[in-house]
């Protein structure tokens, strides 16, 4: 998490380098964002490399792949994490700015529109909660899967031709009505006031005002229509996707629930299914998530993207490969 870098007031990764360093390491950091380098997801990300002395390189990051728009969210949690790096350091590497030249950050929609549709929750609520974790189903047919979609289609290792599993939601028949009525991008905000309306009108048919004397009736109502939660205190514990931007950051706190991450498809009234989460966080369709629900979407909230793994990784191995051959060269030369 990007917090480290104000952790108490103390830069803890420049800590890390500057002991490193002493133990013969030339070390570097910086905050990579997993949108800028192709996973449908705005997660700002610390990353910390690492190589001995005697490679002679100094670790440097890759360039992104795809410009994304920062939200204002994200812009102030970055600079508050970045308050106590100095722009002297000579471990931190600056944030790389992705130019707009570059191909457009993958979007919601293009990371989920060939899954397949679940609605069996609105009929049949006890069907989704007896569904196994590794219950297969087929892909939704549409015109043409997205690029990104393929790419995790036929992921190396992980190839999946027509059935995929994971399609686990919570059922939580009170919300459905609310997502159906909630906009793409909405907050929790916005959905307490759908529920405030919702049981306004179920009063009025009901002939009950709110200063009725069934006041009882009207708290069982309540209960039944309206979430709990204060939306001062709770601004973003609801959030609905927008099918054509990016994700917010997935968290482990989807273990518990999933209501940060509402399906954009207001027919399908639900949060997204473990494969969805999975898919957002760019894991491959042939991962399988050998635990329950719960576990599962607690192992995605906490991972590491793969494809932003990937760029990483790509961008050292052909650090070492070049310090290698650098040092070839350079013990070629002394022997002759």
């Amino acid at each position: 998490m990007p917090d480290i870098l104000n952790f108490g007031g103390h830069n803890v990764p420049e800590e890390i380098c500057e002991t490193l360093e002493k133990m013969g390491y030339r070390s570097a950091y910086t905050i990579l964002n997993a949108g800028n380098y192709g996973v449908p997801q705005i997660r700002d990300r610390l990353f910390l490399i690492a190589f001995a002395d005697i490679l002679g390189v100094r670790p440097a990051f890759p360039a992104p792949t795809h410009f994304l728009d920062l939200p204002a969210g994200y812009e102030g949690s970055r600079a508050n994490a970045l308050k106590h790096v100095s722009h002297d350091s000579p471990h931190f590497s600056a944030i790389r700015e992705p130019s707009r030249r570059l191909k457009r950050a993958i979007s919601a929609r293009e990371a989920l529109d060939d899954l397949p549709r679940i609605k069996e929750h609105l009929n049949d609520p006890k069907s989704m909660l007896l569904r196994r974790l590794d219950e297969r189903l087929p892909y939704r047919k549409i015109a043409e899967p997205s690029e990104y979609a393929q790419l995790i289609r036929e992921w190396e290792g992980y190839e999946i031709e027509s059935e995929l599993d994971g399609h686990r939601i919570r059922v939580t028949p009170r919300d459905f009505a609310i997502f159906a009525s909630m906009a793409h991008g909405d907050d929790f905000p916005q959905a307490k006031k759908i529920a405030e309306a919702m049981l306004s009108k179920a009063l009025k048919r009901r002939r009950f005002s709110s200063s009725s004397a069934r006041s009882a009736e009207i708290v069982r109502l309540r209960k039944a229509i309206v979430p709990p939660y204060d939306p001062e205190k709770f601004p973003n514990k609801w959030w609905k996707l927008d099918p054509s931007k990016p994700s917010r950051t997935l968290t482990a706190h989807m273990g518990r629930d999933t209501y940060s991450h509402i399906h954009y498809d207001s027919r399908q009234c639900r949060t997204v299914s473990v494969r969805e989460a999975a898919r957002l966080q760019s894991f491959p369709d042939g991962f399988r998530f050998q635990c329950c629900m719960n576990a599962a979407f607690r192992q995605i909230g906490n991972a590491v993207p793969p494809i932003l793994a990937l760029a990483v990784g790509a961008a050292l191995k052909n650090q070492l490969n070049e310090a290698i051959a650098t040092s070839s060269a350079l013990f070629g030369e002394r022997a002759a």
